[in-house]
Protein backbone atom coordinates (compact mmCIF):
# COMPACT_ATOMS: atom_id res chain seq x y z
CA UNK A 1 0.00 0.00 0.00
CA UNK A 2 1.26 3.46 -0.81
CA UNK A 3 2.26 5.83 1.92
CA UNK A 4 -0.03 8.84 1.86
CA UNK A 5 1.24 12.30 2.69
CA UNK A 6 -0.78 15.35 3.48
CA UNK A 7 -1.78 16.72 0.13
CA UNK A 8 -1.00 20.32 1.02
CA UNK A 9 2.55 19.56 2.14
CA UNK A 10 3.40 17.44 -0.88
CA UNK A 11 1.88 19.92 -3.32
CA UNK A 12 3.82 22.73 -1.65
CA UNK A 13 7.05 20.76 -2.05
CA UNK A 14 6.20 19.99 -5.66
CA UNK A 15 5.41 23.64 -6.36
CA UNK A 16 8.78 24.66 -5.00
CA UNK A 17 10.51 22.19 -7.34
CA UNK A 18 8.42 22.97 -10.44
CA UNK A 19 9.33 25.52 -13.07
CA UNK A 20 7.58 28.85 -12.57
CA UNK A 21 4.46 29.52 -14.58
CA UNK A 22 4.73 32.27 -17.18
CA UNK A 23 1.44 33.72 -15.94
CA UNK A 24 -0.90 32.06 -18.41
CA UNK A 25 -4.43 33.31 -18.14
CA UNK A 26 -7.62 31.38 -18.63
CA UNK A 27 -11.11 32.63 -18.00
CA UNK A 28 -12.05 32.62 -14.30
CA UNK A 29 -14.43 29.74 -13.61
CA UNK A 30 -12.96 27.79 -16.52
CA UNK A 31 -12.86 24.01 -16.32
CA UNK A 32 -9.38 23.80 -17.82
CA UNK A 33 -6.01 25.53 -17.76
CA UNK A 34 -5.55 24.94 -21.49
CA UNK A 35 -5.44 28.02 -23.67
CA UNK A 36 -7.94 28.73 -26.44
CA UNK A 37 -5.57 27.46 -29.17
CA UNK A 38 -4.73 24.22 -27.30
CA UNK A 39 -6.46 20.84 -27.30
CA UNK A 40 -7.67 19.65 -23.90
CA UNK A 41 -6.59 16.03 -23.37
CA UNK A 42 -7.42 15.96 -19.65
CA UNK A 43 -8.73 18.44 -17.13
CA UNK A 44 -10.08 17.94 -13.63
CA UNK A 45 -10.96 20.08 -10.63
CA UNK A 46 -9.02 19.30 -7.44
CA UNK A 47 -10.13 21.24 -4.34
CA UNK A 48 -9.29 24.85 -5.31
CA UNK A 49 -7.14 23.97 -8.30
CA UNK A 50 -7.39 22.58 -11.80
CA UNK A 51 -5.06 20.00 -13.33
CA UNK A 52 -4.86 19.93 -17.13
CA UNK A 53 -2.92 18.22 -19.90
CA UNK A 54 -2.93 20.38 -23.02
CA UNK A 55 -1.66 19.76 -26.53
CA UNK A 56 -0.27 22.83 -28.30
CA UNK A 57 1.00 21.80 -31.72
CA UNK A 58 3.90 19.44 -31.05
CA UNK A 59 4.23 20.53 -27.40
CA UNK A 60 2.48 18.89 -24.46
CA UNK A 61 1.78 20.82 -21.23
CA UNK A 62 0.86 19.80 -17.70
CA UNK A 63 -0.59 22.68 -15.70
CA UNK A 64 -1.84 22.77 -12.14
CA UNK A 65 -3.18 25.61 -10.02
CA UNK A 66 -6.11 27.95 -9.49
CA UNK A 67 -8.31 28.72 -12.49
CA UNK A 68 -6.59 31.31 -14.66
CA UNK A 69 -3.32 31.20 -12.68
CA UNK A 70 -1.44 27.88 -12.94
CA UNK A 71 1.30 27.48 -10.34
CA UNK A 72 2.88 24.60 -12.27
CA UNK A 73 3.41 24.60 -16.03
CA UNK A 74 5.60 21.82 -17.31
CA UNK A 75 6.03 21.78 -21.08
CA UNK A 76 7.44 18.82 -22.93
CA UNK A 77 11.07 19.22 -23.94
CA UNK A 78 11.63 19.44 -27.71
CA UNK A 79 12.42 15.71 -27.73
CA UNK A 80 9.76 14.93 -25.09
CA UNK A 81 12.45 13.37 -22.88
CA UNK A 82 10.53 14.55 -19.80
CA UNK A 83 7.31 12.80 -20.91
CA UNK A 84 6.53 9.10 -20.53
CA UNK A 85 3.44 7.12 -21.44
CA UNK A 86 2.13 4.01 -19.72
CA UNK A 87 -0.72 1.60 -19.97
CA UNK A 88 -1.83 -1.32 -17.83
CA UNK A 89 -4.40 -3.95 -18.80
CA UNK A 90 -6.53 -5.80 -16.30
CA UNK A 91 -9.07 -8.59 -16.15
CA UNK A 92 -12.07 -8.50 -18.43
CA UNK A 93 -10.96 -5.51 -20.45
CA UNK A 94 -9.99 -3.21 -17.60
CA UNK A 95 -7.30 -0.66 -18.35
CA UNK A 96 -5.44 2.40 -17.19
CA UNK A 97 -3.50 4.92 -19.30
CA UNK A 98 -1.18 7.54 -17.89
CA UNK A 99 1.17 10.27 -18.99
CA UNK A 100 4.06 11.13 -16.65
CA UNK A 101 5.85 14.48 -16.69
CA UNK A 102 9.17 14.85 -14.87
CA UNK A 103 10.56 18.08 -13.46
CA UNK A 104 13.76 17.60 -11.50
CA UNK A 105 13.14 14.89 -8.90
CA UNK A 106 9.34 15.23 -9.13
CA UNK A 107 6.92 13.15 -11.17
CA UNK A 108 3.42 14.26 -12.14
CA UNK A 109 1.31 11.34 -13.38
CA UNK A 110 -2.07 12.07 -14.96
CA UNK A 111 -4.12 8.89 -15.35
CA UNK A 112 -7.51 7.52 -16.34
CA UNK A 113 -8.92 4.03 -16.45
CA UNK A 114 -11.90 1.72 -16.27
CA UNK A 115 -12.57 -1.52 -14.43
CA UNK A 116 -13.07 -4.66 -16.52
CA UNK A 117 -15.88 -7.20 -16.63
CA UNK A 118 -14.14 -9.48 -14.11
CA UNK A 119 -14.21 -6.88 -11.32
CA UNK A 120 -16.84 -6.03 -8.71
CA UNK A 121 -17.71 -2.78 -10.54
CA UNK A 122 -17.45 -3.37 -14.31
CA UNK A 123 -17.18 -0.18 -16.32
CA UNK A 124 -16.45 2.04 -13.30
CA UNK A 125 -14.15 4.82 -14.48
CA UNK A 126 -11.58 6.79 -12.51
CA UNK A 127 -8.92 9.39 -13.11
CA UNK A 128 -6.61 11.66 -11.19
CA UNK A 129 -3.12 12.96 -10.62
CA UNK A 130 -0.32 11.27 -8.71
CA UNK A 131 2.53 13.47 -7.44
CA UNK A 132 5.70 12.01 -5.99
CA UNK A 133 9.42 11.48 -6.24
CA UNK A 134 8.83 7.79 -6.95
CA UNK A 135 5.92 5.46 -7.66
CA UNK A 136 5.65 4.21 -4.06
CA UNK A 137 5.60 7.34 -1.92
CA UNK A 138 3.42 10.14 -3.15
CA UNK A 139 -0.08 11.51 -3.17
CA UNK A 140 -2.98 10.68 -5.42
CA UNK A 141 -5.48 13.44 -6.06
CA UNK A 142 -8.99 12.47 -7.22
CA UNK A 143 -10.96 15.05 -9.16
CA UNK A 144 -14.14 16.53 -7.77
CA UNK A 145 -16.85 15.48 -10.15
CA UNK A 146 -16.21 14.18 -13.64
CA UNK A 147 -12.96 15.15 -15.35
CA UNK A 148 -12.81 16.21 -18.98
CA UNK A 149 -11.06 13.40 -20.85
CA UNK A 150 -10.69 13.69 -24.61
CA UNK A 151 -11.81 10.64 -26.52
CA UNK A 152 -8.75 8.75 -27.69
CA UNK A 153 -6.42 11.06 -25.74
CA UNK A 154 -3.69 8.41 -25.54
CA UNK A 155 -3.70 7.99 -29.32
CA UNK A 156 -3.65 11.76 -29.83
CA UNK A 157 -0.68 12.06 -27.51
CA UNK A 158 1.21 9.45 -29.53
CA UNK A 159 0.30 11.14 -32.84
CA UNK A 160 2.12 14.29 -31.70
CA UNK A 161 5.10 12.70 -29.94
CA UNK A 162 8.46 12.92 -31.70
CA UNK A 163 8.84 10.03 -34.15
CA UNK A 164 12.23 9.12 -32.63
CA UNK A 165 10.61 8.50 -29.20
CA UNK A 166 8.02 6.23 -30.82
CA UNK A 167 10.52 4.31 -32.94
CA UNK A 168 12.92 3.53 -30.11
CA UNK A 169 9.99 2.99 -27.71
CA UNK A 170 11.50 5.37 -25.15
CA UNK A 171 8.15 7.16 -24.74
CA UNK A 172 6.76 3.98 -23.16
CA UNK A 173 7.26 3.21 -19.49
CA UNK A 174 9.69 0.33 -18.89
CA UNK A 175 7.71 -2.91 -18.73
CA UNK A 176 7.60 -4.15 -15.13
CA UNK A 177 9.51 -1.00 -14.15
CA UNK A 178 8.58 1.25 -11.22
CA UNK A 179 6.13 3.36 -13.27
CA UNK A 180 4.41 0.38 -14.91
CA UNK A 181 1.71 0.54 -12.25
CA UNK A 182 -1.91 1.20 -11.36
CA UNK A 183 -2.53 4.62 -9.82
Amino acid sequence: MRTRYRIGGLIALALAAAPPSPGLAAAPGARTLCLANETVLYSGRFARALGSVCLAGERLHYRYGPPGHPEIDIASNDDWSNVHFGQVRGGGGGYQYHVRFTAGAWNYVIFEGAQGNLTAAPGRRWSGIYVGRDARQGTTLAPRGRAIIAEGWADRLREHAPRSRLEDESLEEVRDGPWDAWF
